[in-house]
């Protein structure tokens, strides 16, 4: 409520060339909205597959895409006006995490988080949905599990996903006015545009 009826609301969404990602930009477009695409296009699948879940953006008006970090980049000016940011971006897999691969989990979901909340805070983003993880759970004693279930990451992915959770908590109290916040905690999603290795 209280957004504004046509192309004049802008949205940011992180992680646009993925598999949810550009189906969230695909539908904020379609429903008249300005919406920013941010990718880093990392190596997480091949590019191709990234570029192909974009086909039907990139020609649209409405949308605009950024291929660049979050870890490293400014994204500040990205976030100016923005409604509210959708944050999708984040290194996938279990499995991969351990090892020497955690570095890459730590950069991808930790540290692009946090300066993607501090930018949030600085341009004032009234509200920010982050994609988190049923991994957060670990082995749960039962299911299905609630919101009120215990965390307990058994992987350095889940550990990276919870961390993401806790740090845009801490920053949502931070911007003037609060930025509203909610985390949505994906089980095994699955569709067209899936990732490749699923």
């Amino acid at each position: 409520g209280g957004e504004r009826a046509g192309r004049d609301v802008k949205y940011l969404v992180t992680g646009a060339a993925g598999f949810i990602g550009s189906h969230l930009a695909e539908a904020l477009v379609d429903r008249g909205h300005e919406v920013v695409g941010v990718d880093a296009f990392s190596g997480h699948y091949p590019p191709a597959d990234k570029w192909s879940n974009l086909s039907g953006l990139l020609a649209r008006p409405g949308f605009e895409l950024h291929r660049l970090d979050l870890a490293t980049a400014a994204v500040e000016p990205l976030l100016a006006g923005a409604a509210a940011v959708f944050h999708l971006a984040a290194r996938p897999g279990v499995r991969t995490s351990f090892g020497p691969g955690f570095a890459g989990y730590l950069h991808d979901n930790v540290l692009a988080t946090q300066r993607l909340l501090e930018g949030c805070v600085r341009a004032r983003v009234p509200r920010l949905v982050v994609a988190s993880s049923s991994s957060v759970y670990g082995d749960a004693p039962s299911y299905p599990v609630t919101e009120e279930s215990r965390t307990r990451p058994v992987s350095p992915y889940g550990v990276t996903k919870l961390a993401a959770e806790h740090l845009c908590q801490a920053y949502a109290g931070l911007a003037g006015p609060p930025m509203a916040v909610a985390v949505l905690r994906y089980f095994t999603v699955y569709g067209p545009r899936q990732r490749p290795d699923m």
